[in-house]
This record gives structure tokens, C-alpha cells and sequence, in this order.
């Protein structure tokens, strides 16, 4: 059910993209709020008190939003929560003491790093932060500046884009710069799915 609920995530970006641009506002929201409630519900997570209450909120507030005409304002939320959660992780993991993200899941994928490799992969947990934090800028700024097809456009869309360029070209060179890295694409795609980001 955890990789079925990963497979309706990731369609998110594209769900509200095309519901954005046909007109359509109310087919995210309600895309986005049955998301948030299978998590919250699905067996046996309903048996939790704190999980009814916040679903039963969130069920109120968006029928209180829908009433007043403005439920469509929950789909700028994302672009900016999911990035920034991941700054959160990611900036906590740069701490004293802590081990980078990007390092845990070098290690979780070869099982070894050198101080060489730490150092590289520290690097690039910082590159992420900033690409993060881009990506809520943007995300803020486009929804003051910008029409909303083209706010959908460079966050439902082109972040995308640039975070799956960015795997690749870091892949590429991590591939030429360790010569001694084995790890096929496959395995970093699959390695990318399964390890848990926390």
C-alpha cells in the first residue's frame, strides 16, 4: 500500500498541472485532500485519535473553503510545504554530529565512505539545501507575480525537471570522479525509491 500511495504522490504535480490548465482548480484540491486522508486513515492509522482529529479538521476547513470560493488556494501550498520539509531534514542532517543525507544514502546504497566521499556527499547535501530553498522562493514568488499557469508551469513542472537533472548530472560525475563506484542507475533509481528519507 506504501508504494501504491508513493505512485498517487508523484502524480500530484501532474494531476494539478493539467487540472490548473483546464480550468479545473477543484480537481487537485479534491486529488490533494484524498491523498492527505488515505494517509491519515488508511487501516490501521483510523484507529488513531490524533489522525481522526486532524482528518475531521481538515474536512471542515475544506468545506469551509469551498464555500467561500477559496479552496483553490490549497493547491499553492504544496510547492511550498514539500520543499520545505525536505530543508528541514536535509539542514538537520548538516548539524554537528549528524550524518549528511545525501551520505546516509551513499552509504545506504554501497555500505561504505571514505573521508573523501563524506566530504563529497556532505557537499552535495548542501547543494539540495539550496535548491530547496529555490524552489520555495520561487514557489512564494510566482504565486505574488505570476499568473497561476505560469506559477503551476515551473513548480508542477519545472522543478521536477531540474530535480531529476540534477540526479542525473550527479550520478554522471560521481561515476567519473569515483572510479571504484559500481552502482548502476538502475540500482540508484530503485535505491532513490526504496530508502526512507527521514
Amino acid at each position: 500500500m506504501l508504494k501504491l500511495m508513493g505512485v498517487w504522490a508523484g502524480m500530484y504535480p501532474v494531476i494539478a498541472h493539467v487540472g490548473i490548465w483546464a480550468s479545473l482548480p477543484r480537481l487537485a484540491v479534491s486529488y490533494l485532500v484524498s491523498l492527505i486522508l488515505i494517509a491519515l486513515l488508511f487501516p490501521p492509522r483510523y484507529k488513531q485519535p490524533g489522525n481522526i482529529l486532524i482528518a475531521s479538521a481538515l474536512v471542515v476547513s475544506v468545506m469551509t473553503l469551498i464555500k467561500l470560493n477559496l479552496d483553490y488556494l490549497l493547491i499553492y501550498l504544496p510547492p511550498i510545504v514539500i520543499p520545505a520539509g525536505l530543508l528541514i531534514i536535509f539542514l538537520q542532517s548538516l548539524q554537528k554530529e549528524q550524518i549528511p543525507v545525501v551520505t546516509q544514502f551513499a552509504m545506504f546504497i554501497d555500505g561504505k565512505s571514505g573521508k573523501v566521499e563524506r566530504d563529497y556527499t556532505r557537499r552535495i547535501t548542501q547543494l539540495w539545501v539550496g535548491v530547496f530553498t529555490f524552489m520555495i522562493v520561487e514557489a512564494i514568488g510566482l504565486s505574488i507575480f505570476a499568473s497561476i499557469e505560469i506559477w503551476s508551469w515551473a513548480t508542477h513542472i519545472g522543478n521536477y525537471f531540474l530535480m531529476a537533472l540534477i540526479l542525473i548530472l550527479e550520478f554522471i560525475y560521481r561515476k567519473y570522479r569515483f572510479k571504484s563506484n559500481d552502482t548502476t542507475f538502475k540500482k540508484f533509481i530503485l535505491a532513490l525509491v526504496q530508502y526512507r528519507w527521514k
